[in-house]
């Protein structure tokens, strides 16, 4: 059993997740660190994606984490070994993509830290190809090597384009002008983008409500951008 991480598992500190993805290699310690970081709740669900054919070091890996996961939850938590062919690129996302979608009842986290590139990108790309149900529940991470820093992808990263298009040119000119001026008022925005403040104050809630943009005051309405936005306002430049 594993040894370099903690064990004690303190269940009040728990984050129910319906489903983690795990792009699987040679080591099991990013699987391990997003358990005791995140917890499990009975009900979760745990699916390892590897290379097919999996090699020795990764089946090992696999079969230590059932084992943690058996120890410290019995049979309430869901554990599969799912194995894709990479060559196989396009059959590979969709499979991914399937096995998500037969499994993903709730909240999603993809964590694309281990296993070999190819596999990391399928699986990167079957999460930007799920539906919109499934993906607004989705969050991407990916962890630095040597544990010291987790990357969290922004959601509107993974689905950029998808959500730039369905945003539509309005809401995409108050974002960029938000970009520009860092903080304005509803007003402000509706002269600079030839709107009047009603549409623009609408266009603000509906931008909040999204994430994309942060209310500061409600009277006047002020706004400024969120750090995930930033990716939808570079797709202008």
């Amino acid at each position: 059993m594993h040894t370099l991480f903690p064990l004690k598992i303190n269940l009040k500190l728990y984050t129910a997740v319906r489903l983690l993805v795990f792009t699987l290699g040679f080591e099991e310690k990013f699987a391990i660190r997003a358990f005791t970081r995140r917890g499990l709740d009975v009900g979760d669900r745990i699916l390892l994606v590897a290379a097919r054919p999996a090699a020795d070091r990764v089946v090992r890996a696999y079969n230590t984490l059932r084992e943690f996961v058996q120890r410290y939850y019995g049979g309430g938590v869901e554990i599969e070994l799912v194995e894709v062919n990479v060559r196989d690129f396009p059959g590979a996302v969709c499979e991914i993509r399937r096995r998500v979608l037969e499994k993903a009842g709730g909240d999603v986290v993809v964590n694309l830290s281990g296993g070999p590139r190819a596999l990391v990108l399928a699986t990167y790309a079957a999460v930007q190809l799920l539906p919109d149900d499934v993906a607004k529940r989705v969050r991407v991470e990916v962890e630095f090597e040597d544990g010291t820093y987790l990357v969290e992808v922004p959601l509107c990263a993974v689905y950029a384009q998808k959500l730039a298009e369905r945003l539509g040119e309005e809401k995409l000119a108050v974002l960029e002008k938000l970009a520009q001026r860092g903080v304005a008022t509803a007003e402000e925005l509706a002269r600079e983008v030839n709107l009047d403040s009603s549409t623009v104050r609408r266009h603000i809630r509906r931008l909040e409500e999204l994430g994309l943009v942060q209310v500061l005051s409600k009277r006047p309405l002020r706004a400024e951008l969120t750090q995930d936005a930033k990716v939808i306002t570079c797709l202008r430049e």
